[in-house]
Order: C-alpha cells, then structure tokens, then sequence
C-alpha cells in the first residue's frame, strides 16, 4: 500500500504542476500557503491511511521536495533547477535560491533510502 500512495502522490504532484503552470501562463497569482495546507492533508491522510506510517509520511514529505519544482519546471520550460527567488516567488524560493539542487540530491536521496524501510 505504502508504494501505491507514493505513485498517486508523484500523480497529483504532476497535475498540480501542470494545473499551476497554466496558472502562471495565464499571469495568475498562486497562493503558495492554500498548496502547502493541500499537500500537507494529502499526506496526512495517505498517512492516517496507510496505518499512521510516519516513515511514508516522510516519504512523501522527501518526494514532494524533489519532485515538484522540477515537474513544474519542464511544464514551464524552465531549467531543471530554475527558482524564482525574487519578487512573487514563494517564500521557500526566496529562502533556498541557488540552493535547490543541494536540497533536490538530499531530499531524493532521502526518499530513495526510505523505500527500504517503508
């Protein structure tokens, strides 16, 4: 069950890239609290779910974190690595900027180690 979630939850991650992607063609604010509060209770409930698992909890948490921006990226025809840490980007952008691709092979990294535990 834990892998099942973790494939749905990279699917969802995939869509709401693309949803946002649109969004942000389209020169649409996106409220980066409302996403965080969404993906925050999908894991909450994969969690509550799965059996109250918190190592697939922190799983998703990992998968999330080096997934995302790359996923939206690719919709965006952005480099892999592309934050945007200046004005209307989202306050982990700002914080991590020319740091992403430290935080991606640790967070991936992470998640590969936990697939041996989860």
């Amino acid at each position: 069950m834990p892998y099942i979630a973790e494939i749905l939850f990279l699917m969802i991650q995939v869509w709401v890239a693309d949803y946002q992607s649109q969004q942000f063609d389209a020169g649409k604010s996106i409220s980066h609290t409302l996403w965080a509060a969404i993906m925050g209770a999908i894991i909450v409930v994969a969690w509550y779910i799965c059996g109250k698992d918190y190592w697939l909890a922190l799983a998703l948490v990992l998968e999330r974190t080096w997934s995302f921006n790359p996923i939206l990226n690719l919709f965006r025809s952005k480099p892999f690595f592309y934050t945007n840490s200046g004005k209307g980007g989202s306050w982990m952008d700002a914080h991590i900027g020319n740091r992403y691709p430290y935080i991606f092979v640790i967070s991936l990294a992470g998640f590969i180690y936990l697939q041996f535990i989860v």
